[in-house]
């Protein structure tokens, strides 16, 4: 969506007031203090554009980049721990996520182009809940909490909690994400598939899917999680397919015959991008796509 708004011509931002901090505390103190007239800038490498384009005018801009301490990969106890300014080239070189969680691996390189993947911030890139984002599916299907800061303390959250719709966290305008955390249980021992559709590959994705599948040494589902991103208005697991899937062997008529009906109990968004119509069948082929790949990956196939 934001590349469609290219034909418009640039023009400089409103007014503003720009504040750096030095601390996520005077962050979020400022942003109790001016509300909805602040927004908070780390990457920018959306919220500038819009600024350009004056489709927002904040009064106050508050830049997070000074802050230390917030831009970090690494396993601790069983979880792998992501700072919410750390940019996605971070993510993309850390060996921690190579190893524990390769799935996230593959959606961190996928996003964009080199450029945007040394500004943009894992944190604002959620905190946008662009619609066709390639890293919330796979926080999703891994589990994922995001650890929320604001004037009045800290709170945790479920990824799938985050997503309210496009472009709609559940963000108040005092919070601001601190930390992700993906449980290493989620991911290890688990085959994963993951695909985006787009157009250019630097694009957002008209459907953005996710998968991780466990399987027993006879080779049934002990457990599968799946989602996909900008199938409806909010990224979404497809509960109905796992179920259908726990306790069976993968063969390929089962594998037709869950994903012909993948997008049954699904609310199918049209855009000037793409019709319901075209993203019900892409739910389908994909569902399909990514339960093979994982199959073979892991060897049952």
């Amino acid at each position: 969506m934001l590349r469609a708004w290219n034909f418009m011509y640039t023009i400089n931002p409103a007014p503003f007031d720009y504040l750096p901090v030095q601390s996520l505390d005077e962050a979020v103190k400022l942003l109790h203090e001016y509300g909805e007239s602040a927004k908070v800038v780390a990457g920018g490498q959306s919220l500038l554009l819009l600024m350009r384009k004056r489709l927002i005018t904040p009064k106050v801009l508050i830049d997070l980049n000074k802050i230390n301490g917030l831009n970090y990969v690494q396993a601790v106890n069983d979880q792998l721990l992501i700072g919410a300014l750390t940019t996605f080239s971070d993510v993309i070189n850390s060996k921690d996520v190579f190893k524990d969680c390769p799935i996230l691996y593959e959606a961190a390189r996928t996003t964009a182009d080199v450029q945007v993947r040394n500004r943009a911030t894992i944190g604002g890139n959620l905190a946008e809940a662009a619609p066709g984002a390639n890293i919330p599916p796979v926080l999703l299907v891994s589990d994922a909490k995001i650890v929320i800061k604001s004037n009045s303390g800290e709170k945790i959250v479920r990824a799938e909690d985050l997503f309210l719709g496009p472009y709609r966290s559940a963000l108040s305008n005092d919070e601001i994400i601190r930390e992700i955390q993906i449980p290493l249980v989620s991911c290890r021992g688990y085959s994963y598939s993951y695909y985006k559709v787009a157009r250019r590959k630097q694009e957002f994705g008209i459907l953005v899917g996710a998968l991780l599948i466990k399987f027993s040494e006879d080779k049934k589902v002990l457990d599968v999680k799946l989602a996909f991103g900008n199938a409806t208005s909010k990224p979404t697991r497809l509960k109905n397919v796992e179920e259908e899937l726990i306790d069976k062997v993968l063969t390929n008529d089962l594998v037709e015959r869950v994903s012909s009906r993948a997008d049954s109990n699904l609310d199918i968004r049209s855009t000037a991008a793409a019709s319901a119509e075209y993203r019900r069948n892409l739910v389908r082929i994909y569902t399909k796509r990514l339960l093979i790949d994982a199959a073979r990956r892991a060897g049952v196939m």
